[in-house]
């Protein structure tokens, strides 16, 4: 890659968590990837979560809730990641806030992987882009994930596939974590992108 923009995925962790909490995911990147894990901006116990929900009696966040953490993202993409293709890794809380900038920015984002992950069901500025444009999204849960509601798992199968070109993995027996057969699809998922982002780069 010598000569050109390297690159980078983000990696976000998930609510109550830190920066570097998806090793298994970070070990696994591809090396020809800047790999850089963000930590959510709101305190938490000692930790960090990327937004609070301000009002728990709604079926899910708001665009209002979750766009400051997507700003977050996309203010570190826009000082740090030059003109580099950017695509970005989340679980859970962090899933969602990958989704909302994406959501926000479509032109910025490459592509999206979404771990556990969940949206909001209201609107957002990129929503109508978003259905020309439709960036990869690969879409990743457990069959018993007992924290992400069964709304949620809704909103999200209805957004995605007229938002996005989505790939969906669903794992048998599995919770609210990232076993190693869901790490292997992401892997080969960030390779398609590698060969997708050169392909286009090269004007092919």
């Amino acid at each position: 890659m010598s000569g050109r923009v390297r690159r980078t995925l983000l990696v976000l962790h998930g609510r109550g968590g830190l920066a570097g909490d998806l090793p298994q995911i970070m070990e696994a990147v591809p090396s020809d990837w800047r790999t850089v894990a963000l930590q959510g901006p709101v305190p938490l116990n000692g930790r960090y979560q990327w937004f609070q929900v301000q009002d728990w009696s709604l079926p899910g966040p708001l665009s209002t809730d979750v766009a400051p953490a997507a700003d977050h993202v996309l203010d570190w993409i826009e000082r740090e990641a030059e003109r580099a293709p950017v695509g970005i890794v989340g679980f859970s809380q962090g899933a969602a806030t990958a989704l909302h900038a994406l959501r926000r920015a479509p032109d910025r984002i490459a592509f999206v992987v979404a771990l556990a992950g969940f949206t909001t069901f209201d609107g957002e500025r990129g929503d109508a882009k978003l259905t020309r444009l439709r960036p990869p999204v690969l879409w990743c849960r457990g069959d018993e994930d007992e924290v992400i509601a069964a709304d949620d798992v809704r909103r999200l199968s209805e957004f995605l596939p007229t938002h996005s070109t989505l790939k969906e993995r669903i794992y048998t027996g599995v919770g609210h974590k990232v076993p190693s057969p869901m790490v292997a699809d992401v892997t080969r998922f960030l390779q398609e992108q590698a060969r997708r982002l050169d392909h286009s780069r090269q004007g092919g």
